[in-house]
C-alpha cells in the first residue's frame, strides 16, 4: 500500500510522531534512558518531572530508594554528557566539608 492509501485510512491525518517506548528486552536501552534523562532535565511541570523520572527508572530497571543506595545505581547506568555534568556537580557538592559554624546552625535551626 502506498503512502496516500495510509493517510486515507487515517482520515487524511498524518501519523503522529512515535512516542518514546521501550521494547521489552533483557538489556537496558541506554540511548532511550539518556533521552528520557534529557526530557527530565527540561521538564517544566511537576507532573512532567515525575512522569519522566518514573519512566527513566523503569527503563533503567531501578526503583527509587534512599539517596545513598539509589545514586550509585543511577550514576552507573546513565552516561550522557548531560548526566555526567549533573553527577560532577553532585559529587563536588558532596565533597565539601561542613564547617563547625554551619553545623551548629543546622543543629540549632534545622
Amino acid at each position: 500500500m502506498d503512502g496516500e492509501g495510509d493517510s486515507k485510512a487515517n482520515g487524511g491525518v498524518a501519523p503522529a510522531a512515535a512516542p518514546l517506548v521501550r521494547a521489552p528486552s533483557l538489556t537496558i536501552d541506554s540511548a532511550l534512558a539518556n533521552e528520557i534523562f534529557s526530557r527530565f532535565c527540561a521538564a517544566q511541570t511537576f507532573k512532567a518531572i515525575l512522569r519522566s523520572f518514573r519512566y527513566m527508572c523503569d527503563i533503567l530497571r531501578i526503583s527509587p530508594s534512599p539517596f545513598p543506595s539509589f545514586y550509585p545505581r543511577i550514576k552507573s547506568r546513565l552516561h550522557s554528557w548531560k548526566a555526567q555534568a549533573v553527577w560532577a556537580k553532585f559529587d563536588k557538592r558532596a565533597a565539601h566539608k561542613v564547617s563547625r559554624m554551619h553545623a551548629k546552625c543546622l543543629i540549632a535551626y534545622g
